[in-house]
């Protein structure tokens, strides 16, 4: 067990106090989002209208948004160095943050820009909203878990075990949002195939690129 007292701590104190703050921020300013946050267990994404286009300054949460990044972070951190301790955050985890928001960035621009091209219909962007929904939620459930592997300092193969499944389940909600384009969108196959290939695959490309030049700084 760490104890605050010592200087490699302190980071972790501060990565604590500030995903405080962002919940804090998040109930203040959306406590739907907040509660329906912290109930993870609850799936409550089902009376979401799927008609309705996503108006981004209402559905997105940039508070939701650096927790899922700052969580991710942690956890591929913690995969690749097999262990889990309060010296786990540091300016790796500000690295592993930027490439997923850059990710993320670059994939809501190419999708409102194919959507533009395409002529698809915006409501295609609430399956954007419906993910990240789900993924806070995750990343919730994930915090409590990151805390508490932290505090008792869990490594080896019980920290794979508990972390792959992160993994395993954000790439089943892209994959089940696939699966739901076709359904909804049942005449404009080709075009939700030119979607996808954009808006998925071409992220990930520039994604592996900027990890180049993070990791020569």
């Amino acid at each position: 067990m760490f104890l605050f007292r010592e200087s490699t701590s302190y980071n972790f104190l501060i990565f604590v106090v500030f995903i405080f703050n962002l919940f804090l921020l998040l109930k203040i300013f959306n406590e739907k989002r907040f509660n329906s946050v912290y109930k993870f267990w609850l799936n409550d994404t089902f009376n979401i209208d799927i008609e309705k286009p996503l108006v981004i300054r209402n559905d997105f949460s940039t508070c939701g948004f650096i927790i899922r990044a700052l969580i991710f972070a942690t956890i591929v951190k913690s995969l690749i160095e097999k262990e889990i301790s309060a010296n786990i955050i540091d300016i790796d985890i500000v690295k592993y943050s930027i490439l997923f928001s850059t990710f993320w960035i670059i994939r809501m621009c190419l999708e409102i820009l194919i959507i533009k091209i395409l002529k698809i219909g915006r409501q295609i962007l609430k399956f954007s909203y419906l993910r990240s929904i789900v993924k806070e939620k995750l990343s919730f459930f994930y915090l409590i878990i990151i805390i508490l592997f932290i505090y008792f300092e869990v490594g080896g193969v019980v920290l794979t075990l508990t972390f792959i499944p992160y993994l395993i389940t954000i790439l089943y909600i892209h994959v089940s949002s696939i699966k739901n384009y076709f359904k909804v969108f049942k005449k404009k196959k080709v075009m939700i195939i030119l979607y996808i290939c954009t808006s998925e695959f071409a992220p990930l490309c520039l994604m592996f690129q900027l990890q180049k030049i993070l990791q020569n700084l």
